[in-house]
């Protein structure tokens, strides 16, 4: 009787814990999207103007209204270029008679929502489960945290869909692998916007090779959807080179690609582009090869971030918002199991401090050509925008100067050499007993498994 009486208190005891943390996770979340929309209001201009989401509206409403011109014609004030697919162009088409402050709230709600969803989901495929709300709670105070962060920050105040892109991406992995319909997701995100294609070849290679090939079957299909569509515009973004124009200015600073730090390295000179083919191909392969070794090996968390970050730095252009695996990477600070990198608390918390100081905005006063200034108005802005740019200002910089300018190319390049250096060292040195032994024998779908494991985290 006594014993049941323990158990019951524990029980008690537990999910008033429990109960506190949800509480307090809404608490936080609610401080961080409250002190957003303080931030928005006290400078509406440079966070509520979303330039970007009235491309989109208006490029949507000319897909049916002015036919082959969605790759000449200018969209939304300042006018700007459509980039995206003919396919994207047609989920815009579908939401373009809402109002511009429908899709203003709307796509800023469902970013945000989608920064806990993904802290969710990713949680889960790091095997914390769900029926304990220590995921719920985790993913809510991971979400207050995650919308501090620089890449978030910019594709809410730009209005842009990278969260919806990620969140594609996130929950199509987090599916299990016997589902029929896993990939579609990812060939959906690959079909707005070729980064994510990058997923493809890491399904395949993992053993997800159904999940490869339903990807890539539904990225041909939002193709052939939209030159059943769209045909002149199709014709043009695929086949005339749109999918590949040149008038984009990527040596700027916001350009955190492999491409952009190649121009700024070489000054501009013609080797740029020799460089940046040399550094895509062998980063690329390096860091394929790593995220998919993290995957076979039992850390799929890791796996996905990786794979995203390779996309990121191979791409051509990658701007600052697109830096949205930012988000995933925080949920590194919780324990997994068959973690193959950060297992030790230690680690784990100098990883949080380190992403924290590097990819977290706040409000600043800073110049468009960085530097503070007590005259500019307050806006968002991380410590990358410290470094002096725009007007060919990269193509000046000194060593410093590109080391402090480049530092989200440099941090993706050097998370992949750390995970991969972790990898390649002999299972005796990274692991202990039952550990290395579950890491030996592991194959793609075992983090899916409902059965916990009984073995204890490292700590090396």
């Amino acid at each position: 009787m006594i014993s049941r009486a323990r158990r019951r208190f524990s029980t008690a005891d537990v999910r008033a814990v429990r109960t506190f943390a949800i509480v307090v996770g809404f608490v936080l979340l609610a401080g961080s999207v409250a002190g957003y929309i303080v931030m928005v209001h006290a400078v509406p201009g440079p966070l509520w103007t979303l330039p970007d989401t009235t491309v989109y509206r208006d490029a949507g409403q000319a897909l049916h209204s002015r036919p082959g011109e969605l790759y000449t014609a200018k969209f939304g004030s300042p006018p700007l270029d459509y980039l995206y697919s003919p396919f994207a162009a047609l989920g815009f088409a579908a939401a373009a008679p809402l109002a511009l402050d429908v899709w203003k709230y709307g796509l800023t709600a469902l970013g945000i929502a989608l920064v806990v969803g993904v802290c969710y989901a990713c949680l889960g495929i790091a095997r914390v489960r769900a029926g304990t709300g220590g995921r719920f709670a985790a993913a809510l105070m991971l979400g207050a945290a995650a919308l501090w962060l620089e890449p978030v920050q910019r594709t809410l105040s730009f209005g842009q869909i990278n969260l919806i892109l990620l969140g594609l991406v996130v929950f199509d992995l987090r599916l299990a692998d016997r589902r029929p319909w896993k990939g579609i997701g990812i060939g959906l995100a690959a079909g707005i916007k070729l980064t994510p294609l990058i997923f493809v070849p890491y399904l395949f290679f993992s053993g997800r090779r159904r999940a490869a090939l339903v990807a890539a079957f539904t990225f041909a299909a939002t193709v052939g959807v939209g030159f059943a569509v769209a045909p002149s515009d199709s014709s043009a973004y695929w086949i005339h080179g749109e999918l590949f124009r040149s008038d984009v200015i990527t040596s700027v600073l916001v350009n955190q690609s492999l491409f952009g730090f190649a121009q700024r390295i070489t000054h501009g000179g013609s080797s740029a582009h020799l460089l940046y083919d040399a550094l895509a191909l062998v980063i690329g392969a390096a860091g394929l090869a790593v995220a998919v070794i993290a995957s076979r090996r039992g850390d799929e968390l890791l796996g996905l971030i990786v794979c995203g970050v390779t996309g990121l730095l191979v791409s051509p252009v990658s701007w600052t918002h697109h830096w949205v695996y930012t988000v995933p990477a925080l949920v590194l600070l919780f324990p997994r199991r068959q973690a193959v990198w950060l297992r030790s608390a230690r680690s784990r918390i100098g990883f949080g401090v380190a992403a924290v100081a590097l990819f977290a905005a706040w409000p600043v006063r800073l110049r468009m050509s960085g530097g503070w200034s007590s005259s500019v108005p307050w806006s968002d802005g991380g410590l990358l925008r410290f470094q002096a740019h725009n007007g060919g200002a990269e193509l000046h910089w000194n060593a410093a100067e590109l080391f402090l300018g480049d530092y989200y190319v440099l941090a993706g390049v050097l998370m992949i050499v750390c995970i991969g250096s972790v990898l390649a060292l002999p299972l005796t040195r990274r692991g202990r007993g039952a550990d290395v032994a579950e890491a030996v024998e592991y194959h793609p779908a075992a983090w899916q498994s409902a059965q916990p494991s009984t073995t204890s985290p490292t700590t090396g």
